[in-house]
């Protein structure tokens, strides 16, 4: 890949298993090393975001809970506030061996769905790049109770990568890339090393490729990679652990799987809209709503709507679907959930007469509208 050609703004994500040794504690060697790469690609002119895991990991060491069982959402979020401050303390003082200065940015994935909350997180992130700072994100897991269940720090990188508008999106992993069969029990599992689309094959792969234990596995990271995609940035998935592997991915050089978007040209709002704000319910449409809002750019009118699902009031984001149930866009709704079913498949010169007031002609205008 030509120099004029490698990304400018990359996020790189790193899980706790990357970053453990083999008697399951944060590696040292491994984290100096890492940070050495990091630092590197920063030397290099580049802006560097890092997304890390390890907060619980390094609390529940420091700490000594036991680990021969489940560890409760409480112990794991006392881990956590133990472990995030220590974790930091770490990233601090490597970034600093290099010259380089480490921010500290706690976000919970519920930001999302506050537009202002969302730029005001953007605005930080973007000011600390331009200031030279590498910004260290984590989930903030002594608040996020179903994301520390549930859920790893891939998708917060997805996230992480749309509000910076990154070039690049690197997840780290302790599989080398997407395969698809599990290469631990199948010796003859074949590597896929391109996706342009994530279709049920390759969800059905990720679902096959294991990790070793993190509360991310393939799934995660190709439902992140999706999101990426789908906000224009290319994101590959690799072995962590391999040698050298931020310049590999940066460079296009590497063991892994590269997902790579189409441009969508979706301005910030638009991705806002469509990847980051949780949808608060659906509306369901006919053929020719769906032709004229993917053709044509078109609001979504009340005489399109097949049916509504969910409970949500007016300006709460929904999802538009057809009627097989294929995503179409998200968007804004002007009405209720009330009284988009009570306005469903009329004319929009009908609204006023059935609900006694009329907001707009639009149930979703093509303003407050992302296609999907």
């Amino acid at each position: 890949m030509a120099e004029k050609d490698l990304p400018s703004t990359v996020v790189v994500k790193v899980g706790s298993l990357t970053l453990a040794d083999e008697q399951g504690n944060m590696d040292p060697v491994f984290l100096s090393g890492f940070v050495s790469q990091l630092a590197a690609q920063h030397r290099a002119g580049r802006r560097i975001v890092l997304v890390t895991s390890g907060a619980v990991r390094t609390g529940v060491e420091r700490l000594a809970l036991r680990t021969d069982h489940p560890l409760s959402v409480s112990d794991k979020q006392a881990a956590a506030a133990v472990g995030q401050g220590l974790l930091m303390e770490r990233y601090t003082a490597l970034f600093e061996e290099h010259g380089l200065i480490a921010a500290q940015v706690l976000l919970t994935r519920d930001i999302i769905n506050y537009r202002q909350k969302y730029l005001n997180a953007r605005n930080t992130l973007m000011r600390l790049l331009e200031l030279g700072v590498v910004p260290v994100i984590n989930e903030n897991d002594t608040v996020a109770v179903d994301e520390i269940k549930f859920g790893d720090n891939d998708a917060l990188s997805a996230i992480a990568a749309m509000l910076i508008e990154a070039d690049l999106l690197v997840l780290l992993s302790d599989v080398d890339g997407l395969y698809d069969s599990d290469p631990r029990n199948n010796p003859d599992a074949r590597p896929i090393r391109e996706v342009h689309e994530v279709d049920a094959g390759i969800v059905a792969a990720a679902r096959g490729t294991r990790g070793g234990g993190g509360t991310g596995g393939m799934t995660t990271k190709v439902q992140a990679a999706r999101q990426a995609m789908a906000a224009g940035i290319r994101t590959i998935v690799a072995h962590g652990r391999t040698p050298d592997i931020v310049q590999k991915t940066i460079s296009g050089d590497f063991p892994g799987t590269v997902f790579i978007p189409r441009d969508n040209g979706l301005t910030s709002r638009k991705k806002w809209l469509a990847f980051g704000i949780t949808p608060e319910g659906r509306i369901i449409i006919n053929q020719g709503a769906r032709d004229k809002i993917v053709s044509a750019g078109t609001s979504l009118l009340p005489v399109g709507i097949v049916a509504v699902e969910g409970r949500f009031g007016a300006g709460a984001n929904v999802e538009i679907v057809d009627e097989q149930h294929h995503a179409v866009a998200r968007g804004l709704s002007n009405y209720s959930a009330d009284d988009v079913n009570k306005i469903k498949g009329i004319h929009s010169e009908k609204i006023e007469q059935i609900l006694g007031y009329k907001i707009s002609d639009d149930v979703v205008h093509r303003d407050n509208m992302a296609v999907v």
